[in-house]
């Protein structure tokens, strides 16, 4: 079948090349000499360097097989192969690599020369198709001619020869082919390219001494020396890579003489703007880049042969990468008048090779970085043992053997596993070896002696290029972890006694981002707390709630939402026992949100609160009770005490208001109208002092009764003050030095009046009681953010250390008063009268010194 179907489409490989260059590479016209020339020095460039290759050679007289049989059997000596086409019967093949090929009558190929060369280093094709014309010699028969080092092309011809291959030689096929797979199809290397154009330089000089020494063949050397021409303006022309010529000048200086458009396409200089100038006289190149170029042709020349360097040129601002080679070109004396030379532009590949180093290292930084070991490994088709061709270096860390053991010595891993888990070893590599992905635990012996829990992941791969199975796996030490999950079993057990011997209900619950309610877990003493089996809920998710009390569902409700927001909330409400009570439950939830799922996990404690509510209520109660009879003790207090003051304090007043009454009664005739004036004014103050006695008794019963008055007001403030600081003064009899400091910019104040007078006008009259006379009481009026401050100075007899504790406690009064005359009630009053205001009084005293008594009303 492979056979009528070749014959059918027997094809020109001339035509097929022209065809897929098109307008890439020019024909030209060359005669069989030169093809002749081309074709051995594209040969010796792979014997001189003894370049493993495939090549491929075709041409029309078989008698040329014999006067090249040397050259061949060389060639076969070290390349993957060698396939000669012909047209005429060809010798044995005389080695495993020759495939020899006799072309039927007919073939366009016999028609045609081509050499196709395949390497790492570089690869070519070259071919001609005769034109059929007459010509007297031999070597000047012409051929329109084609070549390309470009990848795509050389692949296309390459699979052409493989179809003339299995129709003439289908025994040989497979080997071609499985030959042809060790080779890619790389760009030209830059030094090969160099000394094809230099063979082709000095075959152009050879040709010129040929036409100036033979006049005889004097038109067959001229046609050679054209087509060479135009053979050697072609290469350069569309060479890939820059090809320069550079003038070796008298004075030392360097100039380019000829540069081809890949050269112009990297630098960005046209051919007139660099070529036939010194190089220091370019226009626009950089200083810097004129001292290294001349320092390069330089060394060159001083070297006398040929260099070959990587460097670094920046043109118009961008850094490119290339690999140069300078071929010097001599004179018939041998002096130095050019350098050739080839730059390929490897910026492309310097980037890809920095990109490898830095993904190399990345891999190695990452390897480096996690705890897992990580190894690759290749078990041939045909036969059961593996090879380890990488094993990251964390393994030391793992069981305490470098990783170059496991490498040199496949076997060495095996003989350290337990061997009560060989089983699980040889499993693992069974399934490996079938294609299947495994995952199993075993010990292996650390060098230290201990067992090492390891759980063993790998993935297998069947690689047909190398006609095995390629394993990668991942080694993880997971002894804490079979220790953690043996001390979890042992917990869950110590976890189940624990729930089952505690009173409360434990229940995990988990609601996804749908409201959908599940539990998790409930512990079995649910039953004892509502008499319900945990199944119950575990089954039915929302059972529990069907079980609250109606009146307790808006609070539950609160306290689930404040759970959701990720607050822990401690709520109380009632549940349904199975038998028809009530029982009240106290929950106590938190919630942990997993994230990015949405889903909410709720860990919960339930505990039956019933008894202690009651016992609760029946503390409310007593506590309730007991504030009322400390309330009725107190009011006892202060009623004996009341009795106590009044017995004394009234006493005085009384026998005063008496005593005056009496002398009235007998001496009223005889008074001049001063001394009952006097004695009346004398009983009114004495009234007035009872009434005030009597107004702070009242006082201080409202205020132990929770009844005392409070009705705030609008009072215009700064009267309101001067008002009470000359009623002080009045009361004072002008004794001592009353000062008023008034410092807030307030118009009106809502206070109680009547309260805010006694506070003031008690701590005026404390100030004005315990101070020497022409003393200093000075009262300062001020606003703070938004609260009112008085403050009251003295310099009187202060407060004693021991009195301090008791100062606001009613009827207490101080150890240092002597026979001051004082109820004790004032202090009391005006700390209840500040309190109403919702305010605070403190005070700052040394005896002997001084006391500031500080009142703060808020402002309403």
């Amino acid at each position: 079948m492979a056979a009528s179907s070749f014959s059918r489409v027997k094809f020109s490989l001339y035509e097929q090349v022209r065809t897929t260059l098109k307008d890439r590479v020019p024909v030209v016209r060359c005669t069989k000499a030169t093809l002749v020339h081309l074709s051995h020095t594209l040969e010796d460039m792979v014997l001189s360097e003894r370049i493993p290759a495939l090549l491929f050679t075709g041409f029309q007289e078989s008698t040329y097989w014999r006067q090249e049989t040397e050259r061949y059997l060389e060639l076969a000596e070290f390349t993957q192969q060698v396939c000669i086409f012909a047209g005429k019967a060809l010798p044995a093949e005389s080695n495993a690599t020759q495939i020899h090929v006799v072309l039927e009558e007919g073939d366009p190929l016999r028609q045609e020369w081509f050499v196709v060369i395949l390497s790492n280093k570089f690869s070519v094709v070259l071919c001609g198709q005769d034109n059929l014309t007459q010509t007297t010699e031999e070597a000047l028969r012409e051929f329109d001619s084609v070549w390309s080092f470009e990848p795509d092309v050389i692949d296309m011809v390459l699979d052409l020869v493989e179809r003339i291959v299995s129709y003439y030689r289908p025994d040989r096929l497979a080997q071609l082919q499985e030959a042809r797979q060790r080779f890619v199809t790389p760009n030209p290397d830059a030094a090969l390219i160099t000394r094809f154009t230099l063979e082709l330089v000095r075959f152009q000089e050879q040709l010129r001494n040929q036409l100036y020494q033979s006049q005889k063949s004097e038109r067959a050397t001229l046609l050679a020396l054209q087509q060479s021409e135009a053979l050697y303006s072609s290469i350069f022309t569309h060479a890939p890579d820059s090809v320069f010529i550079v003038d070796v000048l008298p004075t030392g200086q360097f100039a380019y003489s000829l540069i081809n458009p890949a050269t112009e396409r990297s630098t960005g200089y046209s051919s007139h703007q660099v070529t036939g100038i010194s190089i220091d006289k370019i226009q626009g190149l950089p200083a810097e880049l004129v001292a290294y170029l001349h320092s390069r042709f330089q060394a060159c020349v001083e070297a006398g042969k040929d260099m070959s360097y990587e460097e670094t040129i920046s043109f118009q601002g961008k850094p490119r990468y290339f690999l140069t080679t300078l071929t010097p070109i001599r004179s018939d004396d041998g002096t130095i008048i050019k350098l050739l030379g080839v730059a390929r532009d490897i910026t492309d590949r310097k980037q890809a090779e920095d990109a490898l180093a830095q993904s190399e290292e990345r891999f190695r930084q990452v390897v480096a970085s996690i705890s897992s070991t990580i190894y690759v490994s290749y078990i041939p088709s045909d036969q059961y043992a593996w090879a380890n061709l990488y094993v990251s270096p964390n393994i030391e860390r793992l069981i305490g053997y470098p990783a170059e053991v496991f490498q040199e010595n496949p076997t060495f891993w095996s003989s350290l596993v337990h061997p009560d888990d060989n089983l699980f070893n040889n499993h693992q590599a069974r399934r490996l070896f079938n294609g299947e992905d495994v995952s199993v635990e075993y010990r292996v012996l650390h060098r230290d002696g201990y067992y090492v829990w390891i759980r063993s992941t790998a993935r297998s791969h069947v690689d047909e290029n190398l006609h095995g199975i390629m394993v990668y796996g991942v080694l993880d030490d997971v002894t804490a972890w079979r220790q953690a999950q043996a001390e979890l079993a042992s917990s869950e057990e110590r976890f189940r006694e624990m729930v089952a011997s505690i009173s409360h209900t434990l229940y995990v619950s988990q609601e996804d981002i749908e409201g959908n309610f599940r539990n998790l877990y409930v512990s079995p003493n649910v039953e004892q707390l509502c008499g319900y089996p945990a199944q119950r809920f575990m089954d039915n998710g929302k059972f529990w709630a069907s079980l609250v009390h109606p009146d307790d569902h808006s609070s539950r409700e609160l306290g689930w939402k404040q759970i959701r927001e990720g607050k822990q909330s401690v709520f109380e409400y009632r549940v349904r026992h199975v038998d028809g009570r009530w029982v009240n439950i106290r929950s106590n939830t938190r919630v942990v949100v997993n994230h990015p799922s949405g889903t909410r996990t709720y860990y919960g404690v339930l505990e039956d609160v019933t008894e202690r509510l009651r016992a609760e209520e029946a503390l409310r109660v007593q506590a309730v009770l007991q504030t009322d009879l400390q309330k009725e003790r107190e009011l006892n207090r202060i009623k004996g005490n009341l009795m106590t003051m009044i017995s004394h304090e009234f006493r005085t007043p009384l026998a005063t208001i008496l005593t005056s009454t009496e002398l009235m009664e007998r001496y009223f005739d005889r008074m001049e109208a001063s001394g009952r004036a006097q004695r009346l004014l004398t009983i009114r103050s004495q009234v007035e002092h009872l009434r005030e006695m009597l107004d702070d008794i009242t006082a201080i019963i409202a205020g132990e009764s929770g009844t005392l008055p409070f009705t705030p007001a609008l009072v215009t403030a700064q009267p309101f003050f001067e008002r009470l600081i000359e009623e002080a003064r009045l009361n004072d009899h002008q004794k001592h030095h009353i000062v008023l400091d008034y410092n807030v910019q307030l118009e009106q104040l809502f206070i109680d009046p009547k309260l805010v007078r006694r506070i003031m006008l008690n701590l005026m009259s404390n100030a004005i009681k315990y101070s020497p006379p022409d003393t200093e009481i000075r009262c300062v009026i001020t606003k703070e953010d938004h609260t009112l401050r008085f403050e009251v100075h003295d310099k009187g007899i202060g407060i004693p250390r021991e009195d301090r504790p008791r100062l606001f406690q009613a009827f207490h009064r101080g150890s240092n008063i002597d026979q001051i005359s004082g109820t004790g009630l004032g202090l009391r009053l005006t700390q209840d009268f500040v309190r109403l205001h919702g305010g605070e009084i403190h005070y700052q005293t040394e005896v002997n010194v001084g006391t500031t008594f500080i009142v703060l009303l808020p402002l309403q």
